[in-house]
């Protein structure tokens, strides 16, 4: 939880203080579909997706109605965003966000692609500030 600044104690809701959820984004290959059902019958429900660890999920939230009549072909690679793994490796709460046409499949990519990756993911150092947005106050928040 992330108070505002000097901002006082407040029994109940209180607009100074902001829940912060970290978030992890990352890519996986469409491998499948899902049918949808309710008010998604006859459209994609959820894509079936296969992580480079070969780790299998399905992420149907996040797809708008566009993308559920005309879904990213199979084969295309696609960020997800998730909360954190399970024990299995299998992303927690699954967020589709969008097709990466200028991603490589790390099965084709060279060596030196996956070195950089990997090193942006763990790079982010003691002295790096994070950001936060509250959309609905517009206001932003650094820690």
């Amino acid at each position: 939880m992330l108070r505002q600044p000097k901002s006082s104690y407040e029994v109940g809701r209180s607009w100074t203080l902001l829940k912060v959820k970290s978030f992890c984004d990352a890519e996986a290959k469409v491998i499948g579909y899902t049918a949808g059902k309710g008010k998604h019958k006859g459209k994609t429900g959820a894509l079936r997706l296969v992580t480079p660890e070969g780790v299998e999920f399905s992420v149907g939230t996040g797809l708008n109605e566009k993308e559920r009549v005309n879904p990213p072909a199979i084969g295309s690679i696609v960020t997800y965003r998730f909360q954190e793994l399970t024990k299995k490796g299998v992303p927690r709460f699954p967020t589709y966000v969008g097709e990466r046409a200028d991603a490589e499949w790390p099965g084709d990519a060279s060596g030196e692609v996956l070195a950089a990756a990997a090193s942006e993911e763990t790079s982010m150092g003691l002295g790096e500030t994070r950001r936060f947005e509250n959309a609905e106050l517009g206001k932003f928040w650094s820690i």
